[in-house]
């Protein structure tokens, strides 16, 4: 079994997320993948997906996140995408 933030740490060191201050707060808070799959009710696969930009939030489950676990941060800053560097181009 994988120890407890080591899927966001893998996530992180593979620089393919487009959600980085939320897996940095999760990881502030001991929030895991795991636990806000049970959340929103769905796969940790799919929060895993979510995460690295393969899908994204509904309004719904961003609001359900931000009210749950970060509710003294704005939506706008947990939610802050990043652009993925597999899609960077360097000059």
């Amino acid at each position: 079994m994988i120890a407890k933030g080591a899927q966001l740490r893998t996530i992180i060191e593979r620089r393919a997320t487009m959600y980085a201050n939320l897996i940095m707060l999760m990881t502030k808070k001991g929030i895991t993948i795991e636990a806000m799959s049970e959340l929103l009710s769905v796969h940790r696969n799919t929060i895993s997906n979510k995460l690295q930009g393969a899908s994204e939030f509904t309004y719904a489950q961003a609001e359900l996140i931000h009210d749950t676990y970060f509710p003294e941060y704005s939506s706008r800053y947990i939610f802050q995408q990043e652009k993925n560097d597999e899609h960077r181009q360097d000059a």
